[in-house]
């Protein structure tokens, strides 16, 4: 039996599996395994096995002379560490099946093709990351070209516009005047136009925009000069007429947000620098709502943009419908109702013609006419208290504008005189017509708290008279109030009939006394007239 040292490093696989194939009797330094240096392995005479505490069960042993033996711990984990390595071994060199062998052979096939792709991959994007890197040292030569190239062309056009003896030159040096002077480039072209300079000038400017429309191939074209565009360009020139309006009502757009806060510009009272600006913002919202359905709009993304950044609101109705509401709701809490006067100079008008026209929204909708009145809108309406049952809103509305204009004028006549409204009057002589009916036992819509409302306002229910003698009472009342009597002179010039009406009165009211009728075979004066009458105190002078 020979003997032969091995100097072994700790954790060794290949060591270990070589000394298995000379036929020792264990692997020596399997993972874990303690390093002795200088430690001597001694051939066995035939294979043994490991016994219990780690040795060969032959006799044979690792000579550990001149160093210090393992501890018990250090014995464990060498017993462990051999185990696993003898059930590796017996895998490794077990006999393999074809199919397993194929497989095997396939799977390193592929993984060595993985590894070249990989090696590939790693070429291209060096080759990429370089490329890069050219594309941009590339980029910023032509930028600085391009940079070189507008300083030159630039200094052309500054040459060209100072070239002399040139017509052009000399118009664009009239037209930059005429903008220092104006701020704009817009001369006017007038058929009449007394400054012949003036007029040759916007002649000129026409001609510009015409020969910058024509294509290349035509003579006069711009294109054909591209340093007059350019020289233009430098001092604003407008090349649309329309562009110049555009931006004329979005300046006037921008100085309205100034003054406001807001873009929502009202339809009254009318915004006096332009007038026309409230139609022209409701153009551009349809032409957006357009451009977003895809539909054909004249609007460019440029324009949307700049519009955007001002504050347009694009949805303005909800915002508004819900801010009027607002107003409607302050309203009923300041003055206890909904009942909006409808005075055209009064502050509140748009808001009353607001109210009205919901009303009548309402109204059809509840006959099952389709308006633009929604649900949600109707029921908001509701809670704030509108009335909006249409007759009982209507005749409210009218009895209220009844105790206004007798707040004005001192009396509820409506007389001519004291130009009331139409639908008052119309509305007056229905109470009236209604009151007839109710006292015959027919049909009324005037209810007992309705007639209460206005006895208690003073208004004649039995009044059953033409207008003419309501415009003569209302004369008679206002000679009375200057003179403080009835006798009315024949020559008065305010009204010259009301001296003979007043005697008809008279007379009539003895007929009416003596229970007589009057020439047409009638009695023609009834209870209504001699209440108003007596009311103003007229002296019907009876027993003279």
């Amino acid at each position: 039996m020979s003997a032969f040292s091995f100097g072994l490093e700790e954790g060794s696989y290949e060591t270990a599996a070589a000394l298995t194939s000379l036929g020792t009797s264990r692997a020596i330094d399997p993972p874990g395994f303690p390093h002795y240096p200088g430690a001597v392995l001694q051939e066995p005479a035939d294979e043994g096995v490991l016994d219990g505490n780690g040795g060969v069960d032959n006799g044979d042993a690792v000579s550990m002379e001149g160093h210090d033996l393992p501890s018990d711990s250090e014995y464990e984990m060498v017993r462990g560490s051999g185990r696993q390595y003898k059930r590796r071994k017996r895998s490794r060199f077990r006999k393999m099946t074809p199919r397993l062998a194929d497989s095997t052979a396939a799977l390193e096939s592929i993984r060595t093709e993985r590894e070249v792709t990989e090696r590939r991959v790693e070429a291209a994007r060096a080759e990429l990351e370089d490329a890069r890197r050219r594309l941009e040292e590339a980029e910023s030569e032509l930028e600085a070209f391009g940079d070189r190239i507008s300083a030159a062309e630039e200094a052309v056009v500054d040459a060209e516009i100072e070239e002399p003896n040139s017509k052009w030159n000399v118009m664009y040096k009239k037209l930059i005047e005429w903008k220092a002077v104006h701020g704009h480039t817009n001369v006017p072209s007038l058929k009449v136009q007394p400054d012949p300079e003036i007029k040759h000038l916007a002649n000129w400017v026409a001609n510009q925009r015409l020969y910058y429309a024509l294509p290349p191939s035509k003579g006069k074209s711009l294109k054909n000069k591209p340093w007059t565009i350019v020289a233009l360009n430098r001092i604003g020139f407008t090349w649309k007429v329309k562009d110049h309006t555009w931006d004329s009502h979005y300046a006037h757009l921008l100085r309205f947000k100034e003054s406001h806060g807001h873009c929502n510009v009202p339809y009254t009272p009318t915004y006096e620098p332009d007038p026309k600006l409230v139609t022209w913002l409701n153009q551009q919202r349809a032409m957006f709502w357009k451009y977003k359905r895809g539909e054909e709009s004249h609007i460019t993304p440029e324009r949307i943009r700049r519009l955007t950044e001002a504050g347009v609101d694009w949805t303005p109705t909800k915002n508004l419908w819900m801010t009027t509401l607002e107003k409607l709701r302050a309203f009923k809490e300041k003055h206890g109702h909904t009942f909006i006067p409808e005075k055209r100079s009064g502050p509140d008008f748009p808001l009353a013609q607001w109210v009205r026209r919901h009303r009548v929204m309402y109204d059809k909708n509840m006959a099952g006419e389709n308006t633009s009145l929604t649900p949600e809108r109707m029921r908001l309406l509701e809670e704030v208290g509108l009335y909006l049952d249409t007759k009982e809103n209507k005749w409210r509305s009218r009895y209220r504008l009844l105790l206004e204009f007798k707040e004005k004028h001192g009396n509820m006549l409506l007389a001519d005189r004291d130009h009331p409204r139409p639908m008052l009057k119309a509305w007056a002589q229905e109470q009236r017509k209604q009151h007839k009916a109710k006292q015959a036992g027919e049909p009324s819509d005037l209810t007992d708290e309705r007639e209460l409302l206005l006895r208690e306002a003073g208004f004649c229910l039995e009044l059953d008279a033409s207008w003419y003698f309501i415009n003569m009472m209302a004369e008679l009342k206002s000679f009375y109030d200057t003179n403080s009597h009835f006798d009315v002179p024949e020559t008065y010039e305010s009204e010259p009939r009301l001296r003979g009406w007043v005697e008809v009165q008279r007379k009539e009211y003895r007929l009416f006394r003596e229970g007589k009728q009057n020439k047409k075979g009638k009695e023609s004066f009834g209870m209504g007239k001699i209440l108003v009458l007596e009311e103003l105190g007229f002296d019907w002078r009876y027993n003279d």
